[in-house]
């Protein structure tokens, strides 16, 4: 069997404690020493508060971890051990979320997407798109119309020529009913539930938390915002995204990097919580740095259907929604626009802020650079607008 058992863990857990090399340790379990590298790097744990930001260099070699580590007494580095019940417990986590999703990377997917997008442009059916592109695709035609009616691609099932005439199997009546979402990474919750956000944050005083969260359309249009709310201050940033997929939010994030700089970005999203959607389920591409692959963040994950443990984006939304109502269609905006909504929203004098506006406490925290970067302009208190009318009928509401 190819999988770890639960005794074959804790006799890894106790030959590591022993200090026996990773060529020791794959004798005497009887597997390759890459599948035993792998079980390490994939369950540890995270233990302890680091003294010191980054990881410790020797945690980038074999074994991965600090059992029976020579320096462990007096390293100051964020620590990470192997422990057996915590590794069983991952493991089991990992073979149920298995089952569900898309086995698909962000780069991936948005490769997909590009092809099927351009071809389904020039009135091409997704047989002639996948049978044109097998080797760039690689994906069957059955998993590709899977793809398409799991919101995962631009192109919706209204898009394809036949399928809107079709009716759905009663299975996949069921699938939509319950709301049913694919992940980029289907494994993107182990190490990162709420509870262990809340461990995170223990013992770590100072270190703000930034909620995000995605706020949709009428069902029939296609534009999404994705809103991130900075607890410590009320301030709200929202941006403009052409679909709800993961990549366009990894995309975001990206930008906000490079117009900031990686050291300003880490101050400013320390840690960001947000719920289990499928936009948000490719944690890696969001944590690390796109060009240096450093971490620059942390990302959690709330419990499903529990919009209590992220309050402070949700209540912002109400002041969003006094412009953008729903039933209202996003797709005629722009990001400037966005941007005067978002202006007005964090001019608002609120009660719980001591009746400062947000982008006041925003550039008290975290500095004028930061606010002129972000676009971050006060309205005068007598003319903050929180209507439609704001944007000149650009909002459209949807029969």
């Amino acid at each position: 069997m190819s999988h770890f058992t639960e005794t074959e863990r804790k006799v890894l857990e106790n030959l590591l404690m022993s200090g026996k090399s990773m060529e020791e340790i794959s004798h005497a379990l009887g597997k390759h020493r890459t599948s035993v590298c792998r079980e390490l790097k994939r369950n540890r744990s995270e233990a302890g508060v680091g003294l010191e930001d980054g990881e410790c260099p020797r945690l980038q070699l074999p074994p991965y971890v600090c059992n029976s580590c020579t320096q462990e007494a007096g390293c100051h580095w964020q620590k990470w051990y192997y422990l057996h019940n915590h590794a069983e417990e991952k493991y089991r986590k990992l073979l149920t979320s298995s089952r569900d999703g898309f086995n698909l990377s962000a780069q991936e997917l948005e490769r997909i997407n590009k092809l099927v997008s351009h071809g389904i442009s020039l009135g091409q059916s997704l047989h002639h798109i996948l049978a044109a592109h097998a080797n760039e695709i690689m994906l069957s035609e059955r998993t590709l119309y899977r793809l398409v009616n799991a919101n995962m691609l631009f192109v919706k099932r209204h898009n394809l020529r036949m399928a809107p005439y079709r009716k759905p199997r009663a299975s996949k009546l069921k699938q939509r009913a319950r709301g049913r979402e694919m992940k980029v990474d289907k494994t993107c919750t182990i190490g990162r539930t709420y509870e262990d956000y809340m461990a995170f944050i223990a013992g770590r005083k100072r270190v703000r938390t930034v909620e995000i969260d995605t706020v949709e359309g009428p069902r029939e249009t296609s534009k999404v915002l994705l809103t991130i709310n900075f607890n410590d201050c009320g301030l709200m940033l929202a941006f403009i995204r052409e679909a709800n997929t993961a990549q366009s939010v990894i995309d975001v994030f990206n930008r906000l990097e490079h117009l900031l700089g990686l050291s300003r970005f880490r101050a400013l999203f320390p840690v960001l919580l947000t719920d289990n959607g499928s936009e948000f389920s490719n944690p890696k591409m969001l944590e690390e740095s796109p060009d240096t692959h450093l971490p620059r963040t942390r990302l959690f994950y709330c419990h499903p259907l529990a919009s209590s443990e992220k309050p402070h984006v949700e209540n912002n939304h109400e002041n969003l929604r006094k412009v953008i109502e729903k039933g209202l269609s996003f797709d005629d905006l722009s990001q400037e626009d966005v941007d005067k909504v978002v202006c007005h929203v964090n001019s608002l004098l609120r009660k719980e802020y001591d009746d400062r506006p947000a982008i006041d406490r925003f550039t008290e925290m975290y500095g004028k650079k930061a606010a002129k970067l972000l676009g971050l302009k006060l309205v005068p208190a007598d003319d903050v607008h929180l209507k439609p009318e704001l944007l000149g009928g650009k909002l459209k509401r949807m029969n």
